[in-house]
């Protein structure tokens, strides 16, 4: 708070807030912007669950500063339907996870009368299984998902594997890792 640095990293079991979570907290005296607090939480793992969550909205005095989450593994719970808070905050960059995950927001599906917040790999294998070896057989991809858009990575799972990318195919994918394996 009010200049000072700070982060939290949950890698597993639980952190249960009783009132608030507050990423930085930053009082309204604070008037210097070369002074900010900063807070980080990296959630690689388990759950933290709060009743409500506020990241610094980058100002200085009261509810300042700048907060941010990394979540990969783990889960935010909020009680209420905190979605289109937590989708702002997405969407403006204070919550971010790894290039091929992707994030999972709802409200009372997940975990009743919650809003949770995880992530989902989206890395999709591609096996070369099928009769030839084109990008655009889905039997050459595992559960025959090909990735369609720039949130999915294509991982090429098999030593010797073969991908051929034909006239008028377009192969859109967030990142590809060939020679994974040999």
């Amino acid at each position: 708070q009010n200049g000072g640095d700070g982060t939290l990293t949950l890698s597993n079991g639980s952190i249960n807030a009783r009132i608030y979570v507050n990423i930085p907290t930053q009082f309204n005296t604070q008037t210097d912007p070369d002074n900010l607090g900063r807070g980080q939480l990296n959630l690689l793992g388990g759950t933290l669950s709060t009743p409500n969550l506020h990241l610094g909205n980058g100002n200085t005095g009261q509810d300042g500063g700048n907060g941010s989450i990394y979540l990969t593994d783990g889960i935010l719970l909020l009680n209420g339907n905190h979605t289109a808070k937590l989708q702002d905050y997405i969407d403006s960059g204070k919550i971010t996870t790894d290039s091929f995950r992707s994030f999972q927001l709802d409200y009372d599906q997940t975990t009743p009368g919650k809003t949770t917040l995880r992530t989902e790999a989206t890395l999709v294998l591609y096996t070369d299984a099928g009769s030839d070896h084109s990008w655009s057989n889905p039997a050459n991809w595992l559960n025959g998902i090909i990735p369609t858009d720039r949130t999915t990575g294509a991982a090429f799972s098999n030593e010797a594997t073969h991908v051929v990318i034909g006239s008028g195919v377009d192969a859109v994918c967030l990142s590809a890792s060939f020679g994974m394996y040999g």
